[in-house]
């Protein structure tokens, strides 16, 4: 065989030229040492080397004729790898007679039993076989496969009865080791147990029958209800039941349920859900509701306002009572009508009829009214309102104001659009999202002299002053606001301010009383003011 690259290529490398690669040799294929064999020995047994070509030759010891060909030699079939050309035993002229316990030959009898000769067998009854049914006599004299065994048969009983249910393989006659069974029970009957079971190797089932119960559906328990009609301590199939809920609730689903074959009750079981009202509807000046004579307003009740002769409904006519127990809107109001407050005339409010020669016409263009409109409503700190998404907002035009989590409502979260001079359109009113809350006020430099607390709430106040030294810019009072601010804002405590003057003075004798020589001097007169405090100090300039 040869070992290494079967080519080489020439190649110049600058002034040289060299072969790639390593050279190849050849190698005579090798085989391993050839087989011992029992009763035999072979010509090769000194040997270590046994290359492509060798032979050996096999012999017998008395007694064990020699099966194959004596002489086999070392090959290969894939010019790599040896191997040897063939196999030989040293054999017996017999195989012994096969003695099956519990069990008979039933084919292949003989008096002797030689090379390549079969049998088959079959157990006695009441046995089991455990192994091949048909051996054949080797060249070494040994049986292959091996001699089979003949085992005491076991079986189950039938599998027990169960009432109102039934079980598989009823068909068979004998339940052997690993045959199973399943169990399934009647309609309306339910299955307690294990549903498979399995004979078992001792001759036992796996596990009892189950049992086939009468299925029943578990009592009704309506929260917040009762049962009125059908009340039992058991509920088997087609039996029904009627429901009804305690004073303050109200039913949701069907009243009368029925037990059904698989254990559920159908329809499902209601539910007994809290009855919600909505408070009175408000009433509204120069105005009035629908429904007024009704005690109580449960969710989807309606109410419609209507306002007297001389006055416009504005907002919503129609209000529901919601589930959650609110009215679906704000009530609308009644406005006094009046010209031209709803919509302003655009143009000359009168035309006069002209005659030109032999033509009338009217002059001036044809007025025209416009409904009243009013800016975009303003958004609002930690809140937001229903008309975000919309463009024109005119006369009447309602929407509603909610705030953020933690940011309570202050003022009608309800707002309008109206007019007072009829022409110019405004928001009825303002709304905040505030805060429980206003920040202690720390004013550096100063103190709060009235209405130190813990917290500060909307409208709270507080009064400060200035530490010695210090004068106040702002206002002294500062009040907490419903958005959390303080109004004014806080103030400042700045250092004391000095005024300089330099101005001239006669030079007099202090105890004549009466101007010295004629010469001027000068003083610096400063004032300090602090704390409605004054300070004057003279100083003389030469």
């Amino acid at each position: 065989r040869l070992l290494g690259a079967s080519s080489r290529r020439c190649e110049i490398l600058g002034r040289r030229v060299q072969w790639t690669g390593d050279v190849p040799f050849c190698q005579r294929i090798p085989c391993f040492p050839p087989p011992d064999i029992p009763h035999g020995t072979h010509s090769g047994r000194y040997e270590d080397d046994f290359t492509y070509g060798t032979v050996v030759t096999y012999t017998c010891e008395d007694g064990y004729p020699l099966l194959g060909d004596a002489h086999i030699h070392c090959t290969s079939k894939d010019g790599f790898h040896g191997e040897w050309s063939g196999r030989v035993y040293c054999g017996v002229r017999e195989c012994p007679p096969p003695q099956l316990e519990n069990g008979r030959i039933i084919r292949g009898v003989s008096q002797k039993y030689i090379h390549n000769q079969s049998v088959t067998f079959d157990c006695n009854k009441g046995y089991m076989m455990s192994g091949s049914r048909e051996i054949r006599c080797q060249m070494d004299g040994m049986w292959e496969p091996p001699l089979p065994h003949c085992e005491r048969a076991v079986h189950c009983q039938p599998p027990p009865d169960v009432p109102n249910g039934s079980y598989s393989n009823r068909e068979a006659t004998a339940f052997t080791p690993e045959m199973f069974v399943d169990y399934t029970c009647d309609l309306g009957y339910a299955l307690i147990g294990e549903a498979t079971i399995f004979c078992t190797s001792s001759g036992t089932w796996s596990s009892p029958a189950p049992r086939c119960k009468v299925r029943e559906c578990p009592p009704p328990q309506l929260e917040n209800g009762r049962i009125v009609g059908g009340l039992s301590d058991t509920y088997r199939h087609n039996q029904s039941v009627t429901l009804d809920c305690h004073n303050g609730h109200t039913i949701s689903g069907s009243r009368e349920i029925h037990c059904q074959m698989d254990g559920t009750w159908e329809p499902p079981l209601p539910l007994c859900e809290q009855v919600v009202h909505c408070q009175p509807p408000p009433d509204v000046p120069n105005g009035s509701y629908s429904n007024q004579k009704d005690t109580a307003y449960t969710p989807e009740m309606f109410v419609n306002y209507t306002c007297d002769p001389g006055y416009a409904l504005i907002g919503e006519a129609t209000i529901y009572c919601t589930s959650s127990g609110t009215w679906s809107s704000s009530a609308p109001f009644c406005e006094g009508k009046r010209c031209p407050t709803t919509l302003p005339l655009l143009g000359a409010s009168s035309r006069r009829c002209e005659i030109l020669g032999r033509r009338v016409q009217w002059t001036g263009d044809v007025p025209f009214c416009q409904r009243i409109p009013c800016f975009p409503p303003p958004d609002i700190p930690h809140g937001t309102h229903s008309g975000r998404y919309e463009d024109d907002f005119t006369y009447g035009t309602v929407v509603t104001y909610t705030c953020e989590d933690g940011y309570p409502l202050f003022g009608d979260a309800h707002i309008h659009c109206t007019s007072k001079d009829g022409f110019h359109g405004e928001w009825s009113g303002r709304v905040y999202c505030g805060v429980r809350e206003c920040p202690p006020p720390h004013l550096e430099n100063g103190r709060i002299v009235h209405g130190v607390s813990q917290t500060y709430i909307q409208n709270q106040s507080v009064m400060f002053d200035c530490n010695k030294g210090y004068t106040m810019s702002g206002s002294r009072e500062i009040r907490c606001q419903m958005d959390g601010t303080w109004e004014p804002p806080l103030p400042l405590c700045e250092r004391g301010k000095y005024m300089e003057e330099a101005f001239p003075l006669k030079e007099y004798d202090v105890e004549q009383g009466k101007p010295l020589a004629s010469r001027d001097v000068h003083c610096h007169i400063v004032f300090c003011v602090h704390q409605r405090e004054a300070w004057i100090s003279l100083e003389m300039v030469p």
